[in-house]
């Protein structure tokens, strides 16, 4: 099967956070959906990754698994750190550490890839990253450090992205709210998604961002993934960039048979692919259904 430019766009773009509000699920609920979500979806190639806090995936084991993919698919998941400290993210990571080993050769392969802390939520202290280099580059997982828009937001953003960058070998993102009670502005949207270009780092949202296209009250993950990927390919400039993410119209969005568009740029299926795999890009939703559902309806298959 070829890849489409919807696929290149947007294959591997959810994790699913189904034990989150507004969701709320149980953990078995949660697991149940991931591990029927491929065989019913209209696009199963959504989906990423389970999220969930780093204590309750390390509670999971095989045979817990096996009762929710009985089918025998690998599971792959992000965790979510609740550490206050570096000398506690070290335990996390150790632990995370310890449990992939196990699922490296279990009946149920599983395996966590990514680790999401709020360390640098209100501020960023370079002497922390510094604590925390040697643990996650142990770990072998790729780290999210979470930015708040409290304050001296951007003054933190450059800081923690120039940092990021200097430590290559974290393979590290930056990960931002979309939605919720401080839902940024497109400016401030903007802003991260040209930091996350320009200093060549993985991009991670979170809330909101269940419909594909932007509305008054939403951000769509069309709109992120485009402006991610353009700016990546592309090097757009910020007010491109802005008026990427607030242009409301699905059809400025073409996603053919052999690429993409918007606004006269235009990006073969290899570019986006290259670029997709330099930023990384992911969003959390509580839902998996309703971003898949609502790309069937706006975007058909080509």
């Amino acid at each position: 099967m070829v890849m489409s430019s919807k696929q290149a766009l947007l294959a591997g773009c959810v994790d699913y956070a189904g034990t989150f509000p507004p969701a709320a699920l149980p953990l078995e609920g949660a697991l149940a959906r991931a591990g029927t979500f491929r065989a019913e979806a209209r696009h199963p190639w959504l989906l990423s990754k389970v999220a969930l806090p780093a204590s309750q995936l390390l509670a999971l084991d095989a045979s817990t698994l096996f009762s929710y993919a009985p089918q025998g698919e690998p599971w792959v998941f992000t965790a979510l750190g609740l550490a206050n400290n570096p000398s506690e993210v070290a335990v996390e990571l150790q632990n995370l550490k310890a449990w992939n080993q196990i699922g490296e050769v279990a009946p149920i392969r599983h395996l966590a890839v990514s680790y999401e802390s709020k360390l640098f939520l209100e501020e960023f202290d370079a002497a922390i990253l510094d604590a925390l280099a040697s643990p996650l580059n142990q770990s072998g997982l790729y780290p999210y450090f979470e930015i708040g828009f409290e304050g001296d937001w951007e003054h933190r953003l450059h800081g923690l992205c120039k940092s990021l960058a200097k430590a290559s070998f974290l393979r590290a993102g930056i990960k931002v709210r979309t939605g919720g009670e401080r839902r940024p502005s497109v400016e401030m949207l903007s802003t991260c998604v040209q930091a996350c270009a320009t200093y060549r780092l993985r991009f991670k949202a979170t809330q909101g961002l269940h419909h594909p296209i932007t509305s008054e009250n939403e951000f769509g993950f069309v709109n992120l993934f485009a402006s991610l990927t353009l700016a990546v390919a592309a090097n757009l400039k910020h007010s491109e960039i802005r008026s990427c993410l607030e242009d409301r119209r699905p059809e400025a969005f073409e996603l053919g048979s052999d690429g993409f568009s918007w606004n006269g740029i235009q990006l073969k299926i290899a570019e986006m692919a290259a670029a997709r795999a330099k930023h990384g890009g992911c969003f959390g939703s509580c839902s998996i259904d309703e971003p898949d559902q609502f790309l069937a309806e706006q975007f058909q298959e080509v």
